[in-house]
């Protein structure tokens, strides 16, 4: 199994934060040395502690701070490549980019900007998806607005039967919410890039999803413990750093 961090997103709901940094290297704790550590480099992190060291990170804004920060990898005890998203076409366009270095193996893909409180949150999806072997495995929790995430719709048994971006409201569809972590099989991965081009045009995760579940694929539903927190608005960051900082 390998992973792909999409990291190419300019980070426009952080500015003007996002004008100095990219999103990716947002600090949000302090490390043993009472430095920080980085939002990319706790995922990064995660992600080895499943036992997957082979790691992609799709860039394009300020991609050059990012490779700086990261490396080749070593020093997180992982093995980093890069593919530079030239169009910011949506976050499975820059999957996309990244599948030659994992075709033929299932695939953890990740959003950049999730942060997860447990870090086996990996290693415990990783087990569920080889257990299952659904055609993705995908992270959700339970959320008090729907309008700001992709919401899963299951019927009566808690099987996936649809997903859409962004309800007005819970009614209709529930209140489970797609994470950004989600791990695809070796076939969902090598799918043709028409399979996950959404209505508007851009290439999204959620239409790698919902085309599993409209051709009769098996989802896997993956309940991330403690939630988590989408940290690329200040609203959700500030609490984050505070919580570093002590308060």
């Amino acid at each position: 199994m390998n992973a792909v961090i999409l990291a190419a997103g300019k980070g426009t709901r952080l500015k003007p934060y996002s004008d100095i940094l990219p999103k990716p290297l947002m600090p949000i704790e302090l490390d043993a040395s009472g430095g920080f550590r980085t939002i990319i480099e706790r995922l990064v992190s995660q992600i080895v502690a499943a036992g997957v060291t082979g790691i992609v990170v799709a860039v394009n804004y300020k991609a050059a701070m990012i490779m700086e920060a990261l490396g080749d990898g070593e020093a997180l005890g992982a093995r980093i490549a890069y593919v530079h998203q030239s169009v910011l076409d949506g976050n499975a366009g820059a999957f996309h980019r990244a599948r030659h270095f994992v075709r033929g193996d299932d695939v953890i893909v990740t959003d950049s900007d999730n942060l997860i409180s447990d870090d086996a949150v990996f290693r415990k999806m990783r087990e569920l998806h080889e257990r299952e072997r659904p055609a993705v495995t995908v992270g959700v929790c339970r959320v008090d607005d729907v309008r700001k995430f992709a919401i899963v719709k299951m019927d009566a048994s808690g099987k996936a039967v649809d997903i859409f971006e962004k309800p007005q409201s819970a009614e209709g569809w529930g209140n489970l919410a797609k994470s950004g972590l989600m791990i695809l099989s070796a076939e969902t991965a090598a799918l043709d890039p028409s399979a996950y081009v959404a209505p508007n045009g851009e290439y999204t995760t959620t239409q790698i999803i919902k085309h599993c579940i409209d051709a009769g694929k098996k989802v896997s539903l993956f309940d991330i413990e403690g939630g988590f927190k989408d940290i690329g608005t200040w609203g959700e960051y500030l609490p984050v750093l505070r919580a570093a900082l002590g308060g």
